[in-house]
């Protein structure tokens, strides 16, 4: 028993975890997060919290599990995991109307996560792709508790390990069968760690599909404009310092040094503004098999 998590990217070798090394920081899988607050659940985290810290021997044993008891009780009579879960089952039909097979599970406490697993393959700018895509589930299937703080800082992010115990609520976080499971069945399985078998092959989307084709072009697309605009920078800075640059040549790449900064918040936080015909919003279409969203 006990919290596990796992992240969900990864080096391959220990020179690259040393060195932080973009190029060989590698993926297998993309990861939803759905979750909601309430008024009384976080007052119940914090006092569990604090009984662990302040509190020993069986004091603090008995004083957990009845607060542990409090918030499972909660979970059940209250509808916090409705909203979670239906948001979750949205964007599960969305993928598997496309071909994608995502698999669920339930965090042990408030949430439902949704994960999206694919052939293993470097992605130097993960965190931008997953973002950019969650923030399109999010805004184009109108889904409330997807929780985009997760994908914008997706590789800092840990997932929860399935059958491991939830420190907060005592339930095991465990897959579900998000088509049919009520939110009380899955409460009442979350009570016991009963293991689930099911083959990964079934959900791995392999390359021969194209999906992680489309995700490695997004990938390069992110990292030659990083370059693009830094070798802009690297010129507009040079021409600056130069000592024959005439004011109209200044204006021209201040302009020109601004022009690249719109484009660099429109490939990866897009705004209205319209700067590339070729950018993450029209790989995020490929990858949702362009289809319109609702």
């Amino acid at each position: 028993n006990g919290s596990l998590y796992s992240q969900v990217t990864y080096y391959k070798t220990i020179g690259g975890l040393r060195d932080k090394a973009e190029s060989e920081r590698y993926a297998n899988m993309l990861f939803f997060d759905f979750d909601v607050e309430s008024d009384e659940l976080p007052r119940l985290k914090n006092e569990i919290k604090k009984s662990y810290t302040d509190l020993t021997g069986k004091q603090r044993l008995n004083q957990v599990k009845n607060l542990q008891l409090e918030y499972q009780n909660l979970l059940f009579e209250t509808d916090v995991l409705e909203k979670p879960l239906n948001d979750a089952k949205t964007l599960y039909s969305y993928l598997k109307s496309s071909n994608i097979n995502s698999y669920a599970v339930f965090s042990g406490s408030k949430g439902i996560h949704l994960y999206v697993f694919f052939d293993e393959c470097e992605l130097r700018n993960y965190t931008a792709i997953s973002y950019k895509l969650a923030e399109s589930y999010k805004s184009g299937l109108k889904l409330d508790t997807l929780d985009l703080s997760v994908n914008k800082d997706a590789i800092a992010r840990k997932s929860r390990v399935i059958y491991s115990n939830h420190a907060t609520s005592n339930l095991f976080t465990i897959p579900i069968d998000i088509e049919s499971d009520s939110v009380t069945e899955i409460l009442t399985n979350a009570k016991k760690q009963s293991v689930i078998p099911f083959e990964l092959d079934d959900y791995v989307i392999s390359d021969d599909g194209g999906f992680v084709n489309v995700l490695k072009n997004i990938d390069a697309s992110i990292t030659d404009k990083k370059s693009e605009i830094k070798a802009e920078k690297e010129k507009v800075k040079s021409m600056i310092t130069g000592t024959a640059i005439s004011s109209a040549d200044m204006f021209s790449a201040l302009l020109c040094s601004f022009h690249f900064c719109l484009f660099h918040i429109s490939i990866l936080f897009p705004t209205p503004i319209t700067t590339i015909s070729l950018s993450i919003s029209a790989y995020s279409r490929r990858l949702l098999a362009t289809r319109n969203l609702p």
